[in-house]
Protein backbone atom coordinates (compact mmCIF):
# COMPACT_ATOMS: atom_id res chain seq x y z
CA UNK A 1 0.00 0.00 0.00
CA UNK A 2 1.27 3.48 -0.85
CA UNK A 3 0.66 6.55 1.30
CA UNK A 4 1.26 10.10 0.15
CA UNK A 5 1.15 13.45 1.95
CA UNK A 6 2.23 17.03 1.29
CA UNK A 7 1.00 16.62 -2.26
CA UNK A 8 1.79 19.54 -4.55
CA UNK A 9 0.32 19.89 -8.04
CA UNK A 10 2.24 21.98 -10.58
CA UNK A 11 2.95 22.55 -14.24
CA UNK A 12 6.31 22.73 -16.00
CA UNK A 13 6.89 24.62 -19.25
CA UNK A 14 8.58 22.44 -21.83
CA UNK A 15 11.11 23.72 -24.42
CA UNK A 16 8.60 23.06 -27.22
CA UNK A 17 6.13 25.50 -25.61
CA UNK A 18 3.82 22.88 -24.16
CA UNK A 19 3.15 22.42 -20.46
CA UNK A 20 3.68 19.23 -18.48
CA UNK A 21 1.49 18.54 -15.45
CA UNK A 22 3.13 16.84 -12.43
CA UNK A 23 2.73 16.13 -8.73
CA UNK A 24 5.31 16.04 -5.95
CA UNK A 25 4.62 14.29 -2.63
CA UNK A 26 6.20 12.65 0.39
CA UNK A 27 5.61 8.94 -0.06
CA UNK A 28 5.96 5.70 1.88
CA UNK A 29 4.85 2.19 1.10
CA UNK A 30 4.41 -1.02 3.00
CA UNK A 31 2.89 -4.46 2.94
CA UNK A 32 -0.40 -5.10 4.72
CA UNK A 33 -2.10 -8.40 5.50
CA UNK A 34 -5.58 -7.11 4.65
CA UNK A 35 -7.19 -4.43 2.52
CA UNK A 36 -7.92 -1.63 4.98
CA UNK A 37 -11.03 0.50 4.72
CA UNK A 38 -10.44 4.14 3.81
CA UNK A 39 -11.82 5.20 7.20
CA UNK A 40 -9.29 2.94 8.94
CA UNK A 41 -6.43 4.73 7.23
CA UNK A 42 -7.92 8.20 7.69
CA UNK A 43 -8.50 7.57 11.41
CA UNK A 44 -4.82 6.79 12.02
CA UNK A 45 -2.93 8.09 8.99
CA UNK A 46 0.10 9.13 11.06
CA UNK A 47 0.23 5.68 12.68
CA UNK A 48 0.21 3.98 9.27
CA UNK A 49 2.85 6.43 8.01
CA UNK A 50 5.13 5.85 11.02
CA UNK A 51 4.79 2.06 10.76
CA UNK A 52 5.76 2.08 7.08
CA UNK A 53 8.70 4.42 7.73
CA UNK A 54 9.97 2.17 10.54
CA UNK A 55 9.59 -0.93 8.39
CA UNK A 56 11.79 0.71 5.74
CA UNK A 57 14.57 1.54 8.23
CA UNK A 58 17.85 -0.34 7.99
CA UNK A 59 19.12 -2.28 11.01
CA UNK A 60 21.75 0.42 11.52
CA UNK A 61 19.05 3.12 11.62
CA UNK A 62 16.98 1.10 14.11
CA UNK A 63 20.03 0.61 16.35
CA UNK A 64 20.85 4.33 16.18
CA UNK A 65 17.26 5.15 17.09
CA UNK A 66 17.38 2.77 20.07
CA UNK A 67 20.62 4.39 21.32
CA UNK A 68 19.12 7.86 20.90
CA UNK A 69 16.05 6.83 22.91
CA UNK A 70 18.25 5.34 25.63
CA UNK A 71 20.35 8.50 25.81
CA UNK A 72 17.22 10.66 26.13
CA UNK A 73 15.84 8.37 28.85
CA UNK A 74 19.12 8.56 30.78
CA UNK A 75 19.18 12.36 30.46
CA UNK A 76 15.58 12.55 31.65
CA UNK A 77 16.35 10.31 34.64
CA UNK A 78 19.35 12.47 35.54
CA UNK A 79 17.33 15.69 35.19
CA UNK A 80 14.50 14.26 37.32
CA UNK A 81 17.02 13.24 39.99
CA UNK A 82 18.53 16.72 40.00
CA UNK A 83 15.23 18.56 40.35
CA UNK A 84 13.98 16.17 43.05
CA UNK A 85 17.38 15.99 44.82
CA UNK A 86 17.57 12.18 44.68
CA UNK A 87 20.05 9.69 43.29
CA UNK A 88 19.33 8.05 39.94
CA UNK A 89 17.88 4.63 40.68
CA UNK A 90 16.35 5.53 44.06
Amino acid sequence: MWLRKNIVHDWRDEPDGSSQEFWIADEVCGMVDHVPEVAEIEDDFDGWWDAFERAAMTDEEKIREAYDLAERAAAQAWFTAVITDTEVGE
